[in-house]
Order: structure tokens, then sequence, then C-alpha cells
């Protein structure tokens, strides 16, 4: 569970600011989530701080008591995005201690750029191991 959860993450962190949708997330996790799995899942993300729950058409992202987004099935009904907030997205990319890094927008959007090249290399199947 804990691999799911850290893959799960990832892909969280990946979507940057916009977020991902929860149907989204379940698509991309392999192995594919079962039903139960997934219950799981989602009762471990939502236990989280770092992350929000916004819903389009909502002003304010949701409180993960709200017994709205508590089951799966109701939150995917939704149209939910899960968000990770900034400075777990930073972590994403390496930064640890932003605050005292001093580094400039610049060299932070080239190690966004950097982590999410990284990211979709990792997810790509490896084309070299095939004759051509």
């Amino acid at each position: 569970m804990d691999n799911l959860i850290s893959s799960a993450l990832e892909e969280i962190c990946y979507h940057g600011p916009s977020g991902v949708s929860l149907s989204s997330l379940w698509s991309t996790l392999t192995p594919k989530p079962s039903p139960s799995v997934k219950a799981s899942l989602w009762t471990n993300l939502l236990s989280i701080p770092s992350l929000q729950f916004t819903v389009p058409g909502y002003d304010l992202p949701f409180s993960a008591d709200d017994c709205k987004i508590k089951r799966c099935e109701h939150a995917e009904k939704l149209g939910l995005k899960i968000v990770a907030k900034e400075h777990l997205r930073d972590s994403f990319v390496g930064l640890y201690d932003t605050p005292s890094t001093g580094i400039s927008s610049n060299q932070r959007n080239a190690l966004k750029r950097l982590a999410v090249a990284r990211f979709v290399h990792l997810r790509l199947p490896d084309f070299t191991k095939f004759p051509c």
C-alpha cells in the first residue's frame, strides 16, 4: 500500500497546481486498483494534510472530513480534483527547504520541468530494449 500511496502522490504532484481528477488518478496507477484498494487508498489520501480537494463550481476546497467526499465513489461522481500544496510539489522536485535556499523563480521552474521530464520518462517503456 505504501508504494501505491507514493505513486499516487507523485502523480498528484506531477499535475502541479491544476491538480488531477480522481478518475484520472486511478487510470494512471499500476496495477489498476480494485474497488476495495481504491477505497483504502482514498482513505489514506484524505488523511494527508498537504493535499487539497477541489470540485469545479465550488469556490473553496473541501475539507477531508466533508461527508460529500468521504466515500471514493461520491468524490469521483463530483469530479473531484486532488491538488498538492506547494511545499509538497516542491518536495517532488527536490526542494525540501525552499525558504532558505534562495533560488530564483527561473531556477525553480527549471527544477519543476526536470522533475516532470524524469517522471514522464519513468512512466514510458524503455524503447532501447527493442531491436530496430
